[in-house]
């Protein structure tokens, strides 16, 4: 996405990641810890299906699944038809969260009291 971003307004610096001032790194923590993915794209065809496998993976205790909604459909109705234009089967939904966020808006395009809660993570 930040190469669309970056093409789109000329600006190739937008291709560097770039940390809050505040960032302060976290120390890792035991794998088998764990247990949340985050999925950044997960109506595209690999988003999809990453999402849909973590979902099956017992390991794995939720999937909060990024989707950018569109002012004709929001993200949930995105990622449906992505899972029936992919026929990905099977999918834990029970399991899924749909965020209707996009990475290249300020604090994901999530308000940022819900930005705040996932940072953490």
């Amino acid at each position: 996405m930040a190469d669309i971003v970056a093409l789109s307004s000329g600006n190739p610096g937008l291709l560097r990641p770039q940390l809050h001032p505040n960032y302060q790194p976290k120390p890792l923590s035991d794998s088998t810890s764990n247990r949340l993915a985050l999925v950044i794209g997960s109506n595209g065809f690999v988003g999809a299906h990453l999402t849909a496998r973590l979902s099956a993976d017992p390991q794995v205790e939720h999937v909060l699944a990024m989707v950018r909604g569109s002012p004709e459909r929001t993200a949930e109705q995105r990622f449906d038809e992505a899972l029936i234009r992919y026929r990905i089967k099977p999918a834990f939904l029970e399991k899924i969260t749909i965020l209707n966020a996009s990475p290249t808006e300020p604090y994901w395009g999530l308000d940022r009291r819900t930005y705040v809660e996932l940072a953490p993570l």
